[in-house]
């Protein structure tokens, strides 16, 4: 009897699943967030639907798969600035001054976005993604939370001890409310462009722009060593253009 061996795979299984996803991203740009199909997926990935499936059990896996490295760059990104060599309570501006590239990976990263933070649609992913998708998040939050601390040790943020954490959380969930709650006002203007009364999104924002002139005054209200000045935001911009992320 003689023996023959199975070709030995074209892929690993690290490398199928960036092509699936890589895939998914020209599938989602040629058609839409949600027209494009699982079929046009393996198609433009030129694997089988069963390779798919080994990685991608539905669409909502693929927009969780997408958003886990959306949130993994944003991490790299606030990463960058959190050590720019400017004021923290500027440099916590200078998250949300960034370019689209740079902030949220894909021209569908808003849509994206606002999708993931749905959990009806969230309950028909699968866990493991769900899981490398939250983690990924939590991993953002938990950076500038730290940020906030290291603020505190070296003295720019001034806090009691018994009162630092309660500080913390206060200005981060201020902060992010803030900001998260603008960019959904701001996506639900643009959307009325299908009725011919849209509002362009205003990315990337600049220092007079009305969020960033609120996050100012809210930021001024805690006891940094430096006042936030229009001047020092707008030199932190500069810094971001200077490396790449405005």
């Amino acid at each position: 009897m003689i023996f023959t061996m199975a070709p030995a795979p074209k892929h690993s299984h690290a490398e199928e699943q960036q092509l699936i996803l890589d895939a998914a991203i020209r599938c989602i740009e040629t058609s839409s967030i949600m027209d494009f199909t699982m079929s046009s997926l393996a198609k433009e990935a030129g694997l089988s639907m069963g390779s798919i499936y080994k990685h991608i059990r539905t669409k909502e896996d693929v927009m969780v798969a997408l958003a886990t490295e959306m949130y993994k760059q944003q991490y790299t990104t606030f990463e960058k600035i959190l050590n720019l060599p400017m004021p923290f309570p500027v440099r916590l501006i200078c998250l949300q001054m960034t370019n689209e590239a740079s902030a949220c990976c894909y021209e569908f990263g808003g849509q994206l976005d606002m999708l993931v933070g749905n959990e009806a649609f969230l309950k028909r992913a699968s866990q493991d993604w769900l899981e490398k998708m939250m983690s990924a998040d939590i991993a953002v939050e938990d950076l500038v939370s730290q940020s906030l601390l290291d603020a505190v040790d070296n003295g720019e943020l001034a806090a009691k001890p018994e009162k630092i954490d309660a500080l913390v959380e206060e200005i981060l969930l201020g902060k992010w409310s803030m900001c998260v709650g603008f960019i959904q006002v701001a996506r639900q203007r643009a959307t009325r462009h299908l009725v011919g009364k849209g509002v362009d999104i205003p990315f990337p924002l600049d220092v007079e722009d009305a969020i960033v002139q609120s996050m100012k005054r809210l930021l001024n209200t805690y006891p940094w060593a430096e006042t936030v000045t229009d001047q020092a935001i707008q030199a932190g911009c500069e810094m971001l253009v200077e490396h790449g992320l405005r």
